[in-house]
């Protein structure tokens, strides 16, 4: 007989937690009214408590860097992170509700050394606000292990157990006795199979079998007795007892973690975070005291404080580690102005030191004009470290300069900023010049109170200029820096190069140097012997070729599929029965004002419809489209790539472009509803819609279709021309 013992007293499992700090930079921290921030720390642990091996350097070092971090809100994904170490200290999101989504290992049907690590967390942002969160990633394998009872040789011999799942098997024998199987149970699937062979003693086949209820995240137990005596069993002559203890992963136990670098933040005495990368500058005579903090996900073990200037200002040092001062120094260092605490989490072993460079110091700082560089240095018990240094300017002057927000820089305009530190009635300006030349540029500034703004335009892409803040004839004696965005353009978008390596027909030739920057369905289409979009001199603006775009029927007789002709800034990733996979986006970092070219179009009557897109009449014209976006898309992963959107046309599984997606930061679009005017080709301008001002965009994707509803496969025999694409610039 079988016997079943449960028992709950030995408990495992893996934990990611993730966690949420405050800030770093003053533009990491631009927030319009709707953005919250998110600030990420990651940590894995592997708490197994059962005998099996623990993770080896090597694995988790894999795990750290496989590990894949989504974040997704109610119209899908919205951020995508490949590695602990590319998740980013903050991430800015629209306030609302997201899940997270933390996946880690390997998600193998059966393995005794692959793991899988899972969690899938709702979590809220909220406006202007740094939202924390903690989170464990368990373990999701069922783990089996099996161990053999000494009474079994009693009566057999290479006996070995085989254990399975609908997907997977694996193989213990008494020499696997301390490995652990790790098993992913399929939808809906919920028992293990296992099978038990070997020989008699008198060389006769024994075999017999049995099954076990089971769940994820469950150690499952399996030990296995020979009982000579009672009733034969008709396949071998005995009796095979099975003791099935079951254990849920549960209790936290060992840790082995990774941890990310110490993170480090300044604020003004009003709370407003100072950006490390930029000079701090104040008044002479301010005493506004300066906050800093530090956040590790272990304890600290040294934070240094140094300054050139130091014992000039009457402190002891120029350098001294908080960490190791005695109650004496720890005094004498408060009198001078410089306090601070620190409160370490005893269960989860982060530390956190807030300090503060006080009103008393300040005001011998900022006595005369001046400059110092404070630099703050954390080190933590596992040896990651990070060293800032915040500049601060003292000036008695009645203007500043200031850094032009990043957001404000676009390729040939910028907005430049000052402030007054006093009042004044005579004019204000701002003189400005392309950095490394003589002459100056002026233009008078904005006032709103004491802030000074001005708009400089006409500038040259990816050219560096430089600043200054004026009030009458005085300069303000801080010059700040700017470079322009570039002024990128796509591609091979003249359509002239192309290449034929297979059937089907490519918007590129790699022979003269053209990368695969665009792409079509000809992929699909040329399975059947067909190309939808091909290179053509009939209709051409400049240079040899037009793309030719082409809605057609493909296939033989009635087998096969109305096809749009296309062409699409991304890559054909799958041919999907009948059905295409897209990536659409190539990375794109400047901002244009607009996609111009040439197109000619001669509309079919429509011959295919789909109850999807009720608006297009059987018979009525077809219509084509052109549509344009750049964006921040946090990109989705399909078979090993990653891109920023995925296009999947398939009807039980459509995923199309959603012009209203967080990722996207402007969009465009045209629409052709008749025959284009005149002989040839005609130019057309699409202006982009800005969404959001203070983003920059990481990807841009167009595209052209010949039968606008084509991701239906609905549309008429259509025929699209395009030459001669290019971004147009402010």
């Amino acid at each position: 007989m079988t016997m079943r013992r449960y028992n709950y007293s030995i408990l495992s499992y893996c934990i990611v937690a993730i966690l949420f700090f405050g800030s770093c930079s003053r533009d990491e921290f631009q927030w319009n009214d709707q953005e919250g921030t998110l600030r990420l720390q990651i940590a894995m642990d592997d708490q197994v408590k059962v005998q099996t091996r623990a993770l080896s350097t090597e694995e988790q070092a894999a795990l750290a860097a496989e590990c894949q971090v989504r974040i997704y809100n109610e119209e899908g994904l919205v951020r995508f992170y490949e590695g602990m170490n590319q998740v980013p200290q903050e991430i800015q999101l629209k306030a609302g509700d997201y899940r997270l989504h933390v996946t880690a290992g390997d998600s193998v049907a059966a393995s005794f050394d692959k793991r899988f690590f899972r969690v899938d967390e709702m979590m809220k942002v909220v406006a202007q606000t740094v939202t924390p969160v903690q989170t464990t990633c368990r373990m999701r394998n069922t783990l089996v292990q099996v161990s053999f009872d000494a009474s079994l040789d009693e009566a057999l011999k290479d006996y070995q157990v085989t254990v399975s799942t609908s997907a997977g098997s694996l193989l213990f024998t008494p020499e696997t006795v301390s490995a652990i199987g790790y098993y992913m149970l399929a939808a809906e699937e919920s028992e293990l199979k296992w099978h038990f062979a070997g020989t008699t003693i008198a060389n006769e086949p024994f075999a017999t079998e049995g099954v076990v209820t089971a769940n994820p995240m469950t150690l499952y137990q399996l030990h296995f007795k020979y009982a000579p005596s009672g009733s034969a069993n008709q396949d071998g002559g005995g009796r095979l007892n099975v003791e099935v203890e079951t254990t849920p992963i549960e209790e936290n136990t060992s840790e082995v973690e990774y941890y990310q670098r110490p993170v480090i933040t300044a604020t003004k005495a009003n709370g407003d975070l100072l950006d490390f990368a930029q000079e701090y500058t104040t008044m002479a005579g301010n005493r506004d005291e300066i906050g800093f903090q530090i956040a590790t996900s272990s304890p600290l073990t040294s934070v240094q404080l140094s300054c050139s200037q130091f014992i000039s200002l009457g402190l002891p040092a120029n350098q001294f580690d908080l960490m190791t001062l005695s109650d004496a120094e720890r005094e004498e260092l408060a009198q001078k102005g410089i306090t601070f605490q620190s409160s370490l989490n005893a269960v989860t072993g982060q530390d956190h030191m807030k300090g503060v460079l006080g009103s008393s110091l300040l005001q011998l700082m900022t006595a005369q004009e001046g400059s110092y560089e404070v630099t703050i240095y954390a080190k933590d018990q596992q040896e990651k470290e990070r060293s800032s240094t915040l500049r601060i300017l003292v000036s008695d002057a009645t203007i500043l300069t200031e850094e032009a927000p990043l957001a404000s820089i676009w390729s040939s305009k910028a907005e430049v900023r000052g402030s007054l530190t006093q009042e004044t009635s005579e004019d204000v300006s701002f003189r400005y010049r392309e950095a490394g030349t003589a002459e100056w540029s002026s233009i008078p500034a904005v006032r709103e109170g004491n802030s000074l703004s001005a708009q400089l335009t006409g500038l040259t892409p990816g050219t560096t200029y430089e600043y200054q803040a004026m009030v009458g004839s005085e300069v303000s004696k801080v010059t700040c820096r700017f470079t322009t965005e570039e002024a990128q353009q796509m591609e091979n978008s003249s359509f002239e190069y192309w290449s034929q390596p297979t059937n089907a027909l490519l918007l590129c030739d790699e022979a003269l140097g053209a990368s695969m920057y665009w792409d079509s369905g000809n992929h699909g289409s040329a399975t059947m012997k067909k190309n939808i979009t091909v290179n053509d001199t009939e209709f051409v603006h400049e240079g040899i070729y037009s793309a030719k775009l082409s809605s057609q029927f493909v296939g033989i007789f009635t087998i096969g599929k109305f096809a749009a002709g296309n062409a699409f800034v991304g890559k054909y990733l799958k041919t999907d029965g009948t059905d295409g996979v897209l990536g659409l986006g190539r990375p794109f970092h400047s901002r244009p004002k607009a996609l111009k070219g040439y197109v000619r179009y001669r509309p079919g009557a429509v011959s295919y419809t789909s109850s999807d897109v009720p608006q297009l009449v059987k018979g009525e014209l077809d219509k084509a489209q052109i549509y344009i976006a750049i964006g921040d898309w946090a990109g989705e992963e399909y078979e090993g790539e990653v891109w920023p959107v995925v296009i999947k046309t398939k009807a039980s599984e459509r995923q199309l472009f959603q012009p209203d997606a967080p990722g996207v930061i402007a969009y465009g679009e045209q629409t052709w509803e008749s025959d284009t005017e005149g002989d040839g080709l005609v130019e057309f301008t699409i202006p982009l819609n800005y969404r959001d001002l203070t983003r920059k965009p990481t990807h841009i994707l167009v595209v052209c279709s010949a039968s606008k509803y084509g991701d239906y496969f609905a549309g008429g025999s259509s025929t699209l021309w395009i030459d001669d694409f290019s971004l147009v610039y402010e």
